[in-house]
Parts: structure tokens; sequence; C-alpha cells
């Protein structure tokens, strides 16, 4: 102990607030403690600045479905230009207020060097190249839509935006926890208000008369599906959640689940909460969407249970069983709705295995550019071929991966899956290596399966609103956290 100062009696974490290494102990009294070159109240101030940018990146991801699932050009425009103008107030105030903390993201560079190349690959596409075709012609640029392109490329800078956002933000597990019940309670009134429009509005859309999918769920989105994916999201993250919350060490004293225990009431609560998701899930009548959150959900709770037992095997038995009995009271609640449907999933099979078929044709003809971002319409007219009925227009591929690579080609379409694949993989050594606050990871390695399996033969994470919750619970089940040690309050 150097001369003079006072020995503390308490230990400064092994963190600051905000995860900067403190450099001295904590004392009493009026000096003052530097952290990496700030003082205390600085610390402060950073920390309050990001729950602040927490709290509206929260808010935005939840408000951004609203719009018809921000599907739209002018959603597009409002997102990216809003997201980024966040992000450059992100990097100045804590450049102004700790010009020492490193970014956060700069952890996962990977990612945004393929998000980069991706972006930059798209501006490509809307040049004047000139180049050779199979076909002899010239085309003006590898875009047959310019336009439509840069509109695309202005949606991929909003989620290069809010992810980095994200990262920045989530350097506290208790802010991360935050967030995490802040999106649930925000889907479950997703849920309540699909629910309520379903049944006593009449089957309204948000913004007036629905003229597709009558009778079916959809929420704030135009399609079933892409609905279906929003309410998996929300049912995986919640279960997380609810079941990180049971294994808290003071809700299994003896007394706390008394049948007039608050903390009982409060589980009940959250169960009914889960509830209301599964049902607007299942009153979307999605089959894939159904069933890739079911994949998902299976895999959260295996590990939630092999994590919070060191069990793996009674986890998998128990998350087969409690699989049996969610098919079960599915087929019993909504059993005719998905039987009907699936009586035409032979037929809708053979139109999606043309479509896709003549996608690959398209690929083919241009494996390595593509053509161009967000083109997929007006390119698969020309390749539209009988028996795929000729009177009706494909927006999509139903398949988020054809998708990528017959607009952008092979090389370049593949980037997103791989830093999706290099997130996940972060995401798994967190789950290794951390003995709590791993929740919301685990909901991230779930709802990573959900996505992998619904965009083999739908296009709901090519829906705005639905990467951005995508993007959100990635990079918060990615966050590398500093603190040795977190307040677990659950909330």
């Amino acid at each position: 102990m150097k001369p003079g100062r006072r020995k503390s009696t308490l230990e400064y974490p092994a963190t600051g607030p905000d995860g900067v290494q403190p450099t001295e102990k904590l004392s009493f009294g009026t000096e003052i403690v530097k952290e990496s070159g700030r003082s205390k109240s600085g610390a402060r101030t950073v920390s309050t600045f990001n729950d602040r940018m927490a709290l509206f990146l929260v808010a935005l991801v939840l408000i951004a479905p609203i719009p018809m699932g921000s599907n739209r050009p002018v959603p597009w425009m409002v997102w990216s230009f809003v997201l980024n103008l966040a992000l450059i107030v992100q990097i100045v105030t804590l450049s102004r207020l700790d010009p020492k903390r490193p970014l956060r993201s700069a952890a996962h560079r990977p990612v945004f060097i393929a998000g980069v190349s991706f972006g930059l690959f798209a501006l490509l596409q809307i040049l004047p190249l000139g180049l050779f075709q199979s076909n002899g012609l010239i085309p003006e640029t590898i875009s047959l839509v310019p336009r439509a392109t840069i509109l695309g490329a202005l949606r991929f800078a909003s989620y290069g935006a809010l992810f980095m956002l994200v990262l920045e933000v989530t350097t506290q597990a208790t802010r991360i926890r935050r967030m995490a019940w802040t999106l649930f309670f925000g889907l479950v009134a997703h849920a309540v208000w699909a629910m309520v429009s379903l049944t006593l509005f009449g089957d309204q859309f948000f913004w007036g008369e629905k003229t597709a999918y009558i009778g079916a769920a959809t929420g704030t989105f135009i399609n079933r599906n892409s609905f279906a994916t929003f309410m998996g999201m929300g049912q995986i993250l919640g279960l997380c959640l609810t079941m990180e919350r049971a294994n808290r060490p003071h809700m299994r004293r003896p007394g706390r689940n008394s049948m007039a225990s608050p903390d009982l009431l409060e589980t009940v609560f959250l169960w009914m909460y889960l509830m209301l998701i599964a049902l607007a899930l299942l009153a979307s009548q999605s089959r894939m969407g159904v069933f890739a959150t079911f994949l998902g959900a299976l895999v959260a709770f295996v590990v939630m249970r092999s994590k919070g037992t060191g069990n793996s095997a009674r986890a998998v038995l128990q998350a087969l069983g409690i699989g049996v009995l969610a098919v079960v009271a599915t087929l019993v609640l909504f059993g005719r709705a998905l039987i009907e449907r699936s009586l035409f999933t032979v037929q809708n099979g053979e139109t999606r295995v043309q479509l896709w078929r003549q996608t690959l044709g398209m690929i083919r003809e241009r494996p390595w550019t593509g053509y161009g971002l967000d083109n997929f319409r007006a390119a698969f007219e020309l390749f539209h071929r009988p028996p795929l009925s000729v009177s009706v227009t494909w927006e999509y591929a139903h398949s988020t991966y054809l998708t990528l690579w017959a607009e952008m080609g092979l090389i370049v379409g593949s980037l997103p899956l791989i830093a999706v694949m290099y997130i996940t993989l972060r995401i798994v050594r967190v789950l290794r290596s951390r003995k709590n606050d791993y929740a919301i990871s685990v909901a991230a390695a779930g709802i990573v399966v959900l996505g992998a399996f619904h965009s083999l033969v739908d296009f709901s994470l090519e829906m705005e609103a639905n990467v951005f919750l995508f993007l959100t619970i990635l990079g918060m089940g990615a966050a590398q956290l500093r603190r040795k040690r977190a307040r677990s309050d659950g909330w």
C-alpha cells in the first residue's frame, strides 16, 4: 500500500460499470477513483448513456413491425437514417466521454468485414460496368433494377448499424437482462394484439382490411409466416428468461413457492405470457413457423436444463416428453386448421420445387455476379416457365438461401450466412465458458436454429422487422461481459 493512502474496505469489481478495467481500489471519502483515465462520475455518465441507447434500440425493434413488418421502402429509408444517425451519436459521445474506450464491436471484425463486403458489392452492381453475359447482351449494370438495389443497400446498412449499436451497449449483464425482458414483454403485447384483432375485431389488419391470410393471425405483418417467425423468436427468448429466473437460488429456497408467494404468482404470469405467444404462433397456421419454433425451443430447453442441472441425458428426456405434450395440445386446439392446411402440403410442395428448380437455373446463368440486390422479382420473370403458373408473379424464392445466391452470386451471397455462423460459434464459446447469465446466449442459439430451418422454405428473415429482432438477440447473446460477477436480479 502506498504511503498516505487509506486502505479500502471494499474491493472494486473486476470491471467498472461499463466493462472498463479499474486501475485502483475503491475507497470512501473525497478521493477520486480513476478508471482507465476517467473518473467514477464519468463512468456513470457512460453507463447512463448506454442505458438510454439500449432502451432506444429495444423500442425501435418493437415499433418496427407496426408498419407492415417494415417491409416497404419508406420504413427502410427511415430506419436506415435513424440507426446510422444513432451510431454516429454513440461513437461521438463515447469518444468524448471516454477517449480510451475501445469499440466493443471490434471483437467481431469478421462479421463487419463480411457486411461491408456485401454492401460494397451491392453498390458495384449498380455501376455501368458493361459486362458480357452468356446470351451475348451487354447490360448497362449488373443489377436489372438499380433503384431497387440502392434501397436494398440502405436496408442492409441499417442492419449493420443496429448490430454494431447492440454490441456497443451490451457490456453489462444487468443491462442485457433489462433489454431482454423489455423485448419479451413487448412481444407479448404484439401477440395480444394479434389475437384481439383476429377474434374481436373481425380479423382486421392493423392498417385496415386484410386481403390475404383471412382467418390466420398475422398481427401487424402481412404474411403469416413472417409473423410466426416473429412470435417464434419471442417464444424462445421468453422460455430461456423464465427458466433462468426459476433457477435463481432464492427461488428454490423453502417457502418461496407457497400459494401466496409473490414469486409463484410472477412465475404463473410468465408462463401465461408464454402461452399467449404460443397461441398467437399456432393461430398463424404457419406449418414451418410452428415446426421451426419447436426445434429452436427444444434446443434452448435442452441447453438451459443441461447448464442448470449438469445432466444432459435427463434434459433430453424431459424435452422429448414436453415435446409430445406440446404436439398433442396443438392437435387438440388447432388440429383442424393445421390438418386442413397439411392436405395442401403435397400440392404446395410441388409448386415450391418447381420454383426452386427455376431459381437454380437463374443462379447457373450468373453464378458470381447475381442479378442485383432486391432484384429477384424482376430477374425471375426472365426464367419463369410452366409448369409453374405464369399467372402468378413471384416476389420471393421462398428460400432465403436461394434468394441471396440469385441476387448476389454464390460467393458474396454466402457472406451473410458465414457471418451468422461466425456469431453462432462465438455464442457457443460464451455458453461453454459462462456459468451464469447465459439465458440470452441460449436464446440466441435457439433463434439461429429457428431461422436456419425456416429460411430453407420461406422468406421470413427477409422482412426487416424480423431481421432487427434476430440481430438484436444475436448481439445480446454474443456480448462479451468483462465483469467477473454480475448481480442476478432476474429482471
